[in-house]
């Protein structure tokens, strides 16, 4: 063979072996992307099914909740059992589900400043803190002579960063309305701002002084009619304002914490009411008047009928769904947290979601609605 041609056979062996590693690559290529979208599209299946299965349980809560037949709310009716909850879920996954009442936590944002001293009292960092947060001094009316609340925890971040330090912060909440029988000219004046109207320096120094002066004079549950009785130069819109204030009894007895309660009741301050916690666990309030009985009879305690009925219900209003999903190894997925309020519209059965979280613990970033 001559040597011409051997260096022809040389050169197609050289070419087709870079030809089967060219082919080699293209095939890998592709190879990896059919499987990079098999991941993906598998990925996004999990996802969508994990998201589903998290809003079923949350369905499934509320679901729960209507079709309680006491007629009134307490720990025992907000356990969902494990068979319940592993009806929604593939084998793969495990949840829990933990219904909160939200509606009768301590909220710093619907409370005068007099409530924070006391309920902060052991951690007065945490009063200082809040204080800063909601008073800012920048935004003032100079020619003011009350200070006004001007910023709000508006998101549980907000209440995580100023209120990390307060000995239990997991009995704090920043839903649901303010109590009109609760507040202060100070709180009665931001809520009008915050529903949109527009007041005058004047009439804000007015508006306080009338409603620090005659509170608790009328005992009614219609905002309108206890707006009017304090002659502001405008009526917010009721809407609006009936969305931040209600004159409806809602804190449940069957849920607040005593620290809560010692701030509510005349002579509460200095009594551990010790007892509270597993009354509410095993023998809870049926009823509002069982409450007051307890009050008067349990601690001596006299308040008038009408006073608590216009704070008190032992039907909640206002509730937490959170939902954790976990796969077999304990480790979490996702997790759903939704606040929603019941009587929404003047009807008691219907609901409306006034907060929504999401949190992917894979990964995936948090959202919120």
């Amino acid at each position: 063979m001559s040597k011409e041609s051997n260096q022809e056979q040389g050169s197609a062996l050289v070419f087709i072996f870079g030809f089967c590693l060219l082919l080699g690559a293209v095939l890998s290529f592709f190879a990896d992307s059919v499987n990079l979208k098999k991941n993906l599209r598998a990925k996004f299946e999990r996802e969508v099914s994990l998201k589903q299965s998290a809003e079923n349980l949350t369905e499934l809560a509320i679901s729960h909740i209507l079709n309680k037949t006491t007629a009134y709310d307490a720990p025992e009716h907000f356990r969902i059992t494990p068979n319940r909850i592993n009806a929604f879920l593939s084998a793969d996954y495990q949840a829990t589900v933990e219904i909160r009442d939200e509606g009768s936590r301590f909220n710093p944002n619907n409370l005068p400043i007099s409530y924070w001293q006391e309920y902060f009292h052991n951690s007065p960092q945490s009063y200082e803190r809040l204080y800063a947060w909601s008073f800012r001094q920048e935004n003032q009316a100079g020619n003011l002579s009350t200070t006004i609340r001007n910023n709000y925890l508006l998101t549980l971040e907000d209440l995580q960063e100023v209120l990390a330090e307060t000995p239990a912060p997991s009995s704090l909440t920043i839903f649901g309305p303010a109590n009109y029988y609760l507040i202060d000219g100070e709180v009665l004046v931001s809520l009008l701002l915050r529903s949109g109207l527009q007041m005058s320096s004047v009439a804000i120094e007015t508006t306080i002084e009338n409603f620090n002066s005659n509170r608790n004079q009328i005992f009614t549950e219609n905002i309108a009619t206890l707006l009017s009785q304090l002659h502001l130069p405008e009526l917010p819109k009721l809407d609006k304002i009936e969305q931040l204030l209600t004159a409806k009894g809602s804190i449940n007895p069957n849920f607040i914490e005593p620290a809560y309660l010692r701030l509510l009741v005349p002579e509460g301050k200095g009594r551990d009411f010790s007892d509270l916690s597993l009354l509410q666990k095993e023998q809870p309030f049926i009823s509002i008047t069982a409450f007051e009985d307890y009050l008067c009879n349990q601690h001596g305690i006299s308040i008038s009928r009408e006073k608590i009925a216009r704070l008190f219900s032992v039907k909640s209003k206002v509730f937490g769904i959170y939902v954790s999903i976990y796969n077999q190894d304990k480790q979490g997925l996702l997790e759903l947290n939704t606040i929603v309020q019941r009587g929404w519209a003047e009807q008691e059965d219907s609901w409306q979601i006034i907060y929504r979280r999401e949190n992917w613990l894979s990964g995936k970033k948090e959202s919120d609605d």
